[in-house]
């Protein structure tokens, strides 16, 4: 953490008052009384240190194959890349498996027409799923099961208000 002193600007009494205040100095040697610290280093609270750990850590997981002719997933997070293959278990950092939660696709159906309610034909119903189906093989954090299950909660919630 960098810690500078810097000087208040001292003012005289009188009309010159603007003219003799005196110019900040920065001090790096904090030995001088009269002047306070100014923290130029950014905040980082203990709980997000937890929580960027807690994104860094390993989870086993299985993507599962469908009818595209994709078969490995490049994501992208925050500029490092991780590479998934589909149809077989990889181990990967937990932010790429919260980034496949935050891929979701939603499709619309409408209900049959029924001619004696015709208003009954023009609701849309949703239906949200990921777009990359995948399994936890193992997950060694002791909270990595809630956590997956709030994120899966999370999904259910934007379908239900789409409805």
């Amino acid at each position: 953490m960098t810690r500078t002193r810097i000087a208040a600007p001292e003012f005289s009494a009188g009309a010159d008052a603007m003219e003799t205040a005196q110019q900040p100095e920065v001090d790096l040697n904090p030995g001088t009384k009269g002047q306070e610290y100014i923290d130029l280093a950014p905040a980082v609270s203990p709980r997000d240190m937890e929580t960027a750990a807690f994104y860094e850590q390993p989870v086993t997981i299985f993507v599962h194959e469908n009818h595209e002719d994709i078969g490995t997933l490049v994501l992208n997070y925050n500029g490092e890349d991780g590479i998934i293959p589909r149809g077989c278990t990889v181990t990967v950092k937990r932010k790429f498996v919260q980034h496949l939660l935050d891929m979701r696709e939603t499709k619309f159906a409408q209900p049959g027409r029924d001619q004696m309610n015709v208003e009954r034909g023009n609701r849309l119903l949703p239906k949200t799923t990921l777009l990359y189906p995948f399994s936890v093989q193992s997950d060694p954090h002791p909270h990595g099961g809630a956590w997956l299950q709030t994120e899966l909660r999370k999904q259910h919630s934007v379908a239900s208000r789409l409805r």
